[in-house]
């Protein structure tokens, strides 16, 4: 899994982001773990516990469903198939950012994959 992500929002009171879902205003996860992650850099996770952290800051752009039945959109809002299954063209959801603030574009999930 690429996890190239998208921070998550922590609970609490706060604005609207226009989806309807409240965000706390300083945009802090906290998170309570037995072992610190060597690395936060999704190319450099080796165990399962820095994958668990990694899924809980990052978005890949499909995840699978709570049932287990099929995939569903992460960071993608849509995605096509060509014909024969050989390419498969992703659609970014429009409000997807990175932490900064700055818009997730399709290159960036190009660069982690060619960098895997």
């Amino acid at each position: 899994m690429a996890g190239i992500g998208l921070v998550v929002a922590a609970c609490g009171t706060a604005s609207n982001n226009g989806n309807g879902t409240a965000l706390s205003p300083n945009q802090i996860l906290r998170v309570n773990i037995n072992t610190e992650p060597n690395s936060l850099d999704p190319g450099q996770e080796q165990y399962s516990y820095e994958g668990s952290v990694g899924a809980t800051i990052s978005q890949a752009l499909l995840k699978v469903k709570s049932d287990l039945s099929d995939v569903q959109g992460g960071a993608a809002q849509s995605w096509d198939t060509s014909s024969d299954g050989k390419t498969w063209t992703f659609h970014l959801r429009q409000n997807a950012k990175w932490s900064d603030g700055k818009p997730v574009k399709g290159q960036d999930f190009v660069y982690a994959w060619q960098r895997i």
